[in-house]
This record gives structure tokens, sequence and C-alpha cells, in this order.
């Protein structure tokens, strides 16, 4: 289960997100916002993703320490909440190639390409594991990574965020794809079922460990919940769905790739990440 707001935030992080306001608070609200200044260019759109057991906010030594975190939680990298289990409504679905240097190389994001696949076409693709590469060889020059990459919003506080699915995770993007498309609704006045639309169902997002010879991981695990037309918020669902999907359409939202967990060259289906 999730764990508790208060449980669930850095002791250093305020209590800013959607939440119920006493009366008194009600003052704070008659004037402007402050935010008059803000586009789009100043703002990153908070990434969910999976700590890991060498992620440094489980680490009580490092300055990215969160308190209360452990392997397996979902982490809202923007805010430092923590999760155990994260119900979201899913917005849009982009799959983007993000090229990034090995690890072996010292890491670090390159180039987040975006939806243009054509950039694989200028790439080596190692027979071994299916990675694609900048070089003249396999293993050569950056790693090019094909990316699942979630547009979410949380059903129950109307923020939202998103889950890039790289690597080891792409697998789990795909499954978590074929379990989203094979879900239908019935249309009463049509008589019949129909494939349901991606923010149609609540879902909840939870971890889940594998391991191979090459390590143990966690990734991702989706589970249907409610449709989200009978939640109590349902009358904010499609308003903030269609801004979202508008404002990927007009480039309107950033990214940030760098943001969590980086990937690392090594099997694309089964390596440890």
């Amino acid at each position: 289960m999730a764990r508790t707001a208060q449980a669930r935030k850095s002791a250093n992080v305020p209590a800013t997100r959607s939440e119920k306001l006493p009366a008194v608070a009600q003052d704070f609200f008659d004037g402007p916002d402050g935010f008059g200044g803000v586009d789009s260019d100043d703002i990153a759109l908070p990434r969910f993703t999976i700590l890991q057991a060498l992620s440094p906010q489980c680490n009580k030594r490092s300055g990215d320490y969160v308190v209360g975190a452990e392997p397996g939680m979902i982490i809202n990298n923007a805010t430092n909440e923590l999760y155990d289990e994260l119900p979201v409504i899913v917005a849009a679905y982009q799959r983007r190639h993000v090229e990034w240097v090995p690890r072996v190389r010292g890491g670090g994001l390159v180039k987040d390409h975006g939806e243009d696949g054509s950039i694989l076409d200028a790439c080596v693709q190692s027979e071994d594991d299916g990675s694609y590469w900048t070089g003249e060889h396999a293993g050569e020059g950056n790693n090019l990574v094909i990316t699942g990459t979630w547009y979410v919003l949380n059903p129950k506080t109307m923020s939202s965020g998103f889950i890039a699915m790289g690597n080891t995770h792409f697998t789990a993007s795909r499954k978590i794809m074929a379990a989203m498309r094979d879900t239908m609704i019935y249309i009463e006045s049509l008589d019949k079922f129909r494939p349901a639309p991606l923010y149609a169902k609540v879902w909840t997002l939870s971890a889940r460990e594998r391991k191979n010879d090459k390590g143990e991981w966690f990734t991702w695990k989706a589970t249907p919940g409610e449709w989200a037309y009978a939640i109590p918020t349902a009358s904010q669902v499609i308003p903030i769905v269609r801004k979202i999907q508008t404002d990927l359409e007009g480039a309107g939202i950033i990214i940030d790739m760098a943001v969590g967990e980086e990937p690392q060259e090594s099997d694309s289906t089964d390596a440890a990440m």
C-alpha cells in the first residue's frame, strides 16, 4: 500500500502538491499567484523513477539521501515524495530515442532525439543484445536507447509527471502497453466493445524484482484499477489529459532524461540497471 503523505515526504520538502486548504488559507488565493512570468521554458516535468540498490537517495552518506528511501520504492525526482504504489492515469505515450555516453566512459546524457527514429539508421545494432551504437561497430561510440516515455497524472492530486522506461525497463514498458491495448470498454449505445483510450483507467504502478547473472534490479509493474470516469476527481481528468496532449503536440512540455537513473551499456532486455 502507498505510505501516508507524511511518511512519503522528505523532511525538507514542503507540502506544495494539490492539497485541500482550510478556510483561513483562502485569502492566499485571492490575488496574483506569482507565476505570471513563468512559461514552459522555466519548468521541467517531474519524473517518477524506481530507486535501485545504488541510488544515491537510498545512501545515508549521500547528499541526495531521502529519509525513508529504500530500493524498490518509486520517487518523484522533483519533490522527493516516495511511494510503494503510485496510482496514475496515462495521458499520452511517446517512443523516444535517447543518446548516452557509455557508463564505462563516464556516462551522461548526450541528446534526447525525441520521437525521430531516423537516428537509428545511422547506428550499428549489436547482434548480441540488439542495442544501438553510434560508432562503426557495436559497443563503440555512444549508446542510443529506445525509451518508452509515459506522461501521467496522479488521480488523487491531479499532479502530472513522466516515466521513462529504457534499456531494462523497455521490456516492462512493452508489457504495460500490451495490457493497456487489450483493455476494452462496452459502449451501450453501440452494443459493442471497443478499445479503451489510454486514459480510461487508473493503473497502480509498483516495482517488481528481476535478476539474472549480471545482477538484481527493480523494474515497473502496472496493475489495472477502476475506470477513470468513476473516481471522485473524474470531472478534472479529461481537461488535464487534453492539456498534456496539446502541450506535447506544441512542444510545450520539457522533460529532462538526465534526471534519475541513467542507462548503461548491457543486454537491452535483462541487464541490471
